[in-house]
């Protein structure tokens, strides 16, 4: 699961979180978020239920993926709305 908080003073409308896998990760399902994957870039998009994030305000999505090598490293950097945030 990913939670996006919003930490600005204004409302978000509409977000887009992208990130990199650094392992052969491959995204098999996701839910709370329209999840695609290009190589080991993935994107996730809001759903229109969960557009908008006021200020202090979260939204979390989840999904599911899976390895051929075993391991699972943390994803690199990820960015929400091109802007780089903290993962954790």
């Amino acid at each position: 699961m990913l939670t996006i908080r919003n930490t600005g003073a204004t409302t978000v409308s509409g977000w887009t979180a992208r990130f990199a896998f650094t392992g052969d990760q491959k995204v098999r399902e996701a839910w709370l978020a329209k999840v695609s994957q290009s190589g080991a870039t993935v994107t996730a998009r809001n759903e229109s239920y969960n557009a908008r994030i006021e200020p202090g305000g979260t939204v979390t999505f989840g999904f599911n993926a899976t390895t051929a090598g075993g391991a699972n490293p943390d994803p690199g950097l990820v960015t929400v709305n091109g802007a780089a945030c903290t993962a954790s």
